[in-house]
């Protein structure tokens, strides 16, 4: 929630917004896969700080694809842009 947060304000000052999710998807990537390689013997604090890059990769993509639907459509369609099938159907027609 943390790094979701930061990442819109951060967002909404810079109105660069294609560097969160390749972060994103980055750190939930390496939490993921020092996660995948945990076994009975890993301590507390490993588990602890995996989850924590994991949560934070997750933070920074939440927002973006709707964010990124909605920059992509006229005005007049911004309440059906966060759908997945108008979203969809709107990168289709691009």
């Amino acid at each position: 929630m943390v790094l979701s947060q930061v990442a819109g304000k951060a967002m909404s000052k810079t109105g660069r917004y294609k560097v969160f999710p390749i972060v994103g998807a980055a750190l939930m990537t390496a939490g993921m896969l020092v996660l995948a390689t945990m076994d009975v013997h890993t301590s507390r604090t490993a588990t602890h700080c995996s989850m924590v890059v994991a949560g934070a990769g997750l933070g920074l993509l939440t927002r973006m694809p709707t964010t990124i639907a909605q920059n992509s459509v006229r005005k007049r369609d911004m309440g059906a842009a966060p759908r997945p099938a108008r979203a969809a159907a709107v990168a289709e027609s691009r």
